[in-house]
């Protein structure tokens, strides 16, 4: 991260901010393969007897303008996984049973991909009706970076976004996306103040 120097290290309540992912990932026990794709050295030795298997990000797919499509693709060339799971590190706050509840989402409703969501604040999204006066925009959600599900198949000729994908809603308490120092000073925040409200 350019923004945040280290990020994925950085301290959270006690333990650095990949931590809480690793945490979250296997106390779901939903995953028959876990993996940390990365260059750096030192998270690779941070998850050193961890259940969790490092894959060494080449140079051209470890830049700070590099898609996330490709990474995945390249991660999921060495595993067997039927469906594959980003859990990216800058979501602290999403749970176990989140990633339970997605999978089961993916695999009951027979799509392509689940993608996590949060509502948006109800006073900021509009669309534009007849002679382009505003209304309120109905059923609007963002997509908040918790939780990127795809099956392998899809992920051989597709991403997320061309297939037949669901949203998995989650509450603005665990949808909290570590990108600026601002978020950061939200997160540590809420940590000090106590459990996370994981339904609000």
């Amino acid at each position: 991260s350019q923004r945040i120097p280290r990020k994925n290290l950085i301290d959270l309540g006690g333990k650095p901010l990949i931590q809480w992912t690793i945490d979250a990932a296997v106390e779901s026990a939903a995953f028959d393969d876990l993996v940390i794709t990365t260059d750096s050295v030192e998270i690779a030795n941070l998850v050193v007897g961890a259940p969790v298997r490092v894959i060494k990000r080449p140079e051209n797919l470890a830049q700070s303008s590099t898609p996330m499509l490709p990474v995945v693709q390249h991660a999921a060339a060495k595993s067997t996984a039927d469906i594959v799971v980003l859990l990216q590190p800058t979501s602290p706050f999403r749970t176990a049973e989140d990633i339970v509840l997605s999978i089961e989402l993916l695999k009951h409703k027979g799509g392509d991909a689940v993608i996590s969501v949060s509502a948006p604040q109800p006073d900021y999204c509009f669309e534009r009706g007849h002679a382009q006066r505003l209304r309120m925009a109905r059923n609007i959600v963002v997509a908040n970076g918790a939780l990127y599900l795809i099956t392998r198949d899809h992920l051989k000729i597709g991403d997320w976004y061309n297939g037949i994908t669901y949203a998995y809603e989650m509450p603005p308490s665990r949808s909290i996306d570590i990108d600026t120092e601002m978020d950061l000073t939200i997160a540590r925040a809420m940590v000090s103040n106590g459990p996370i409200n994981r339904s609000d």
